[in-house]
């Protein structure tokens, strides 16, 4: 399961809370386990679509099709599975671990950007510029994937809702 970077027993809770449906590619089913895991592939290992679905053994237009429905659903469940720490007791908790952690006072979260390579078309190697904040635990409590690599991270950040 290293190849997902998730154990087994949290990508079966990741098909049931994605609540997708069985695909249907060349008139076989595709059930939503090899669903999550092709698209889980995909995204952990930066991958083409063909090779996530060769691991799979499913075609790369399935694949395609595949990592709209999944990421879809994902960005459909987002604000249910990240959240920001909003009451007094749980922001004085987690800054409490990060002092702990970095010896830094009132600090509530540590946060990134970082370069996703977009597998590229026939004249252009892409990427987004994708920002991350997490807590003391490395629990995601915030993403922006919408900016283009050209972007500031400084950009990002005053752009964003945790602004």
């Amino acid at each position: 399961m290293h190849i997902y970077r998730l154990d087994i027993g949290t990508i079966a809770e990741l098909c049931d809370l994605l609540s997708l449906e069985s695909q249907t590619a060349c008139s076989h089913t595709i059930p939503v386990p090899v669903t999550v895991t092709a698209a889980l592939h995909f995204h952990a290992t930066g991958a083409i679509q063909t090779t996530a679905g060769d691991r799979s053994c499913i075609c790369q237009s399935s694949v395609s099709k595949i990592l709209t429905d999944v990421t879809d659903a994902l960005f459909h469940r987002e604000r249910e599975c990240i959240m920001y720490p909003i009451e007094d007791v749980e922001q004085n908790r987690t800054k409490h671990k990060l002092y702990q952690l970095s010896g830094f006072p009132n600090v509530l979260g540590v946060i990134d950007c970082t370069h996703i390579a977009i597998p590229p078309n026939r004249k252009y190697h892409r990427s987004l510029t994708v920002q991350v904040f997490c807590d003391a635990q490395s629990i995601i409590m915030d993403v922006v994937a919408k900016y283009p690599d050209s972007c500031h991270d400084s950009f990002i950040v005053e752009s964003s809702a945790l602004f």
